[in-house]
Parts: C-alpha cells; sequence; structure tokens
C-alpha cells in the first residue's frame, strides 16, 4: 500500500497536532519536576514519557495534572507560599477534560479547540509556577525543618494525650 501525497499530509497533519503537543507537555512537566525537591515529587519525572502513548496519554494526562498540581501545592506550604492557589489544578483539569471530549466525532473538533486554547494557558501557568519554586527554594531547607518539629511535637502531645 503506497501512501499518496494527500494521505501522507493528512499523517503529517496529525502526528504533528498530536505529538508536538505532548512533546511540549514532557518538555514543561520535567522543567516543573526538575527544581521540586524529590521527597516532594509525587509523579516521576520518567513518568511522564507515558504521555507519548496514544488514547491512553488522554486519560493518563489527568493523572499527571492531579499529581503535579498537588505536589506544587505541598511544596508551597511548606514554604508558605499561600498566593500560589491550587497550582494551576482547575486550568490543567479543565484542558484534559476538553482534549478528552476533542475525541467525540462531529462535534469534538470544537472541543479540541477550546481545549489547545486551554493547553497552551496550562503551559505558560507551569512555567510561571516553576518560576516560583526556583525562588523559593532557598527558604526549603529551613522550612522543612520547621514543619518536621512542628510533627515531631504534635506527635509527642497525642502521645502524652493518650497516656493520661
Amino acid at each position: 500500500m503506497n501512501l499518496g501525497d494527500y494521505e501522507l499530509t493528512i499523517l503529517l497533519l496529525f502526528l504533528g497536532a498530536v505529538l508536538i503537543p505532548q512533546i511540549i507537555s514532557i518538555i514543561v512537566y520535567h522543567r516543573v519536576l526538575g527544581p521540586l525537591p524529590i521527597e516532594r515529587r509525587l509523579i516521576s519525572r520518567r513518568a511522564t514519557f507515558l504521555l507519548l502513548i496514544p488514547f491512553f496519554s488522554t486519560a493518563f494526562e489527568f493523572y499527571v495534572v492531579l499529581r503535579l498540581s498537588r505536589s506544587l501545592r505541598e511544596y508551597f506550604d511548606i514554604v508558605e507560599e499561600p498566593e500560589m492557589g491550587g497550582c494551576g489544578r482547575v486550568l490543567g483539569v479543565s484542558f484534559c477534560l476538553f482534549n478528552a471530549a476533542g475525541l467525540i466525532p462531529a462535534i469534538g473538533i470544537a472541543f479540541a479547540v477550546v481545549g489547545f486554547i486551554l493547553w497552551v494557558m496550562y503551559m505558560m501557568t507551569m512555567l510561571e509556577v516553576r518560576a516560583v519554586v526556583v525562588t523559593t527554594l532557598g527558604r526549603y531547607p529551613e522550612a522543612l525543618a520547621r514543619c518536621k518539629a512542628m510533627t515531631e511535637a504534635e506527635a509527642k502531645g497525642e502521645t502524652k494525650q493518650e497516656t493520661a
């Protein structure tokens, strides 16, 4: 079976429309996870390569977005950076929903266009969040020590109350 010019063009457009955004997503996720302390990561950098698997990536993107936003939220809680809010969680889940709805025949193209716009916004948000992570890394060791001390004090307080 030979591919004609028309079929080859369609195939290249499809690959460009699907693969290029996935590769950009993987790069952005790696850049965001890079400066994040390893013990705060709820998803490994290697796991993001699973986004290259067609159709599986549609569901797995939800997992990545939710785990990444939770990792970032826990990090910002430790360094006491409350202004960061949900760390792009709502925007990320929205883009995942619209991209998944983009698979619906006939009307899916409208959802896919909205999903693409949300994806661009989410990627930009993640890069902004990464910049905040980089600027707050200096506060992390002392903040982590303070959190551990508070946790230990709470644990000792609970054991004293249980024995009383």
